[in-house]
């Protein structure tokens, strides 16, 4: 915004915040890339992700007894000589590794691990409203600045009115109340800013119930999903699963922090 010969930043709130905005065009490209089948039906195709940094995607090969073998192979290897791969993961079985996945899926909708689960949900929330109460506080204190600058902004205006001033003293309240208006714009800029941290940290709480919901609907729609619908659901809740040498981090849309769970072992718990 320009202000005689100023610019200023604009006092009002974007529509949505840089995390919603994110959230939908990851929503877009999901259903863009989801348009295109893979001819070896991996569901993991475009969510799972090497320790290394690079995508894994699907391949095979045959056996002794000529029977395709189907894995998933980090891009790293793909143009890199025989060995010369720095990758400490390369290949991983695709049954194998899709199985623990929606086995994982489906045991995090038990009893047991709901519990821990809300527990760190509660705590992360409790962390934010706390959060949110600070920029509360701060938030009252520049009100009260902005209270204080109006009432030495309608004294100055009531002595331009009613007293008996030379130009001089008049030119000099005019620059005060210039001055004073600098400072008003700039706390109502403030408080502006504040007002939408409060926003953005209300939107960043994380909504257990519905969370919750999700996993309980997934394990009761897993068993009669097609391999096509099992995919868009595995997309819909999942924004990737990260695989090192000794765990999978699977990265929800809707869960602050990853879940872990041993690589060899059906997951009985979460972080």
């Amino acid at each position: 915004m320009k202000w005689g010969d100023d610019l200023y930043q604009g006092l009002h709130q974007p529509l949505v915040s840089q995390k919603q905005f994110q959230e939908i065009q990851a929503i877009f490209k999901a259903n863009h890339r989801l348009g295109k089948t893979s001819a070896t039906g991996a569901l993991l195709q475009k969510l799972l992700w090497c320790c290394c940094g690079n995508p894994m995607t699907p391949s095979h090969s045959l056996n002794k007894n000529r029977i395709k073998y189907f894995y998933y192979r980090c891009t790293s290897t793909h143009n890199a000589e025989t060995g010369t791969s720095k990758c400490l993961i390369k290949y991983v079985a695709m049954q194998k590794t899709e199985d623990l996945i929606l086995e994982t899926m489906v045991s995090l909708s038990q009893s047991t691990l709901f519990q821990s689960l809300e527990n760190k949900v509660l705590k992360y929330n409790q962390g934010i409203y706390t959060q949110i109460q600070e920029i509360t506080a701060s938030l009252t204190t520049l009100q009260k600045q902005l209270e204080t600058l109006k009432h030495r902004q309608d004294s100055y205006l009531d002595s331009l009115i009613s007293g008996s001033l030379s130009t001089l003293e008049r030119k000099a309240i005019s620059k005060r109340l210039e001055e004073l208006e600098a400072e008003e714009r700039k706390l109502k800029y403030m408080m502006t800013t504040l007002n939408f941290d409060i926003t953005q940290k209300t939107y960043e709480q994380m909504d257990w119930p519905n969370f919750k919901q999700t996993l309980i609907t997934f394990k009761e729609d897993y068993p009669s999903l097609s391999q096509d619908q099992l995919k868009t659901a595995l997309h819909l809740h999942l924004d990737k699963l990260i695989i090192t040498p000794e765990l999978i981090q699977l990265h929800f849309k809707k869960l602050p922090w990853p879940v872990e769970i041993p690589r060899e072992i059906v997951p009985k718990n979460t972080s």
